[in-house]
């Protein structure tokens, strides 16, 4: 685990610097890049991650943040939207043994 959260540092230190000459990703515009990186900032709290430390990933993701697709999709997961730090046991799921492990009700297509 703490290899995935020293790469998602590294991550951020990446973004910030391109940030720092873009007010996007690849410019001066909001762009397909911009909107698929998104989601990923979402929840840098949650990985005890300081983004405030990083002040153009954080006007970066404030603006996206702003615009209509972001506020739609975020209004269509708010029933589904988890709340509070990442558990042992969710952290297990996503990045451990078991992350490959059919769940109850998945479905496939």
């Amino acid at each position: 685990m703490e290899r995935h959260e020293n790469e998602v540092r590294r991550l951020h230190r990446i973004v910030e610097k391109r940030l720092s000459a873009n007010a996007f990703l690849t410019g001066e515009e909001c762009c397909v890049a911009d909107i698929a990186t998104f989601p990923w900032g979402t929840g840098a709290g949650e990985r005890d991650i300081n983004i405030a430390v990083c002040a153009a990933v954080l006007r970066w993701h404030e603006a996206i943040a702003m615009r209509l697709f972001a506020r739609r999709g975020r209004a269509l997961l708010t029933d589904r939207w988890r709340n509070g730090p990442v558990t042992e046991p969710m952290r297990e799921t996503m990045s451990g043994t078991t992350r490959f492990t059919v769940r109850q009700g998945a479905q496939f297509l």
